[in-house]
């Protein structure tokens, strides 16, 4: 019951600052189809739909969903869930914790079916970014050419803090995945608490340039880099050219990086990148 609480007043936290975010300013259903090495998108740009082996009229696995739906329950405020968590029961305890972070327009909820692609020794949480975008959510807003507020950044990264610096004690380590502006948060947070994350998964994202953003401690993820994989599209037609090029000086220096391209995925991801992902993980975090 404590763990429960823990993790209600942590959503309860977030839930706060995106109101307090507000005010200064799809989910994962698959469609009936069959599997494709690409793990395509819908409606908007940054919406992850994953497709299931098989013909279906909603989750890949009944168990899954099932289990997906209680946690969505346990991690419920008066207003609505913002994080959902593979298993809360005493298992997790001193398990490494990945943390799914999606991308601009989408929900917790799209990223989580990757789990059952990648180790199931971690724990997994989805979290849902504060800020209304759409039909989805967004970490912070985005201009038609993908810019930003450093000072919008820095808030949703310091919101995100708050909800996992609970959990994060609870875990052997904490890893990132972000997809697109996910991504953006992943690293941004690595810049944050340097000491405090293990591991950072990109998918077809970018770093964020500061611009006199304070709260980034660069000079210590250079002193010690961290284990970064980023897998992308050359020809990803999302990312424009500017953050693509940032965010290669900026891994080059900060991060022990294994980076893969994947032809012909766009702003996506392919079943080939989730094996890489797998074996990084398995490599940088579970020593295998």
């Amino acid at each position: 019951m404590q763990k429960i609480q823990a993790v209600q007043l942590a959503a309860s936290v977030l839930t706060t600052l995106r109101n307090s975010l507000e005010r200064t300013q799809h989910s994962l259903h698959p469609k009936t189809m069959a599997e494709r090495k690409i793990l395509s998108f819908h409606n908007r740009p940054h919406r992850f739909n994953l497709l299931c082996p098989r013909p279906t009229n909603h989750w890949c696995s009944t168990e899954f969903a099932d289990r997906l739906v209680s946690l969505r329950i346990m991690t419920s405020s008066d207003t609505a869930p913002v994080a959902i968590i593979s298993r809360n029961d005493d298992s997790r305890i001193g398990t490494p914790l990945l943390v799914f972070l999606h991308g601009y327009g989408s929900n917790e909820q799209d990223l989580m079916g990757l789990s059952r692609y990648l180790p199931e020794e971690f724990t997994y949480l989805s979290v849902r970014a504060p800020l209304p975008a759409g039909s989805g959510y967004s970490w912070f807003p985005l201009s038609q050419e993908i810019d930003y507020s450093t000072e919008a950044v820095g808030q949703s990264v310091q919101a995100l803090w708050s909800l996992l610096e609970p959990l994060s004690v609870q875990h052997s380590s904490v890893t990132l995945l972000g997809f697109s502006q996910g991504m953006a948060m992943a690293t941004s947070l690595a810049r944050f608490q340097p000491d405090a994350i293990g591991a950072v998964v990109g998918l077809s994202g970018f770093a964020v340039e500061p611009q006199g953003l304070e709260i980034f401690d660069d000079a210590t993820v250079q002193e010690n880099p961290i284990p970064m994989f980023w897998g992308r599209d050359l020809a990803d037609p999302v990312i424009t050219r500017d953050k693509v090029e940032y965010t290669l000086g900026w891994v080059s220096k900060h991060t022990e990086l294994t980076s893969e391209t994947y032809p012909q995925i766009g702003h996506s991801v392919s079943k080939e990148e989730l094996e890489d992902v797998d074996a990084f993980l398995k490599k940088v975090v579970l020593g295998q």
